[in-house]
């Protein structure tokens, strides 16, 4: 179960970049799935150039992925609601 949601979620996030690009998202709901990006490729690359590849060090960074697909959500959301009333 945690393996398919995980390729899942990494597959969403050029999706989210996308979307923040043509301003459908918040921009910076894009640059965090871009940073989280390059994170998860410099991971693979790093733990897979020096190190015997284990799922074990993938697995230690990929929660990041659903980390930017639920803020990137939360941001569309409360954008789409509008800001809400400050209190006095």
């Amino acid at each position: 179960m945690q393996y398919p949601l995980a390729l899942f979620l990494m597959a969403l996030l050029p999706v989210v970049i996308w979307l923040a690009r043509r301003k459908a998202l918040p921009a910076p709901a894009g640059e965090l799935a871009a940073i989280i990006t390059l994170t998860l490729l410099g991971n693979a690359v790093v733990c897979g150039a020096l190190a015997n590849p284990h799922d074990r060090y993938g697995a230690r960074v990929v929660w990041l992925a659903g980390l930017a697909i639920i803020l990137a959500l939360a941001q569309a959301r409360a954008t789409r609601l509008g800001a809400p009333a400050k209190r006095v």
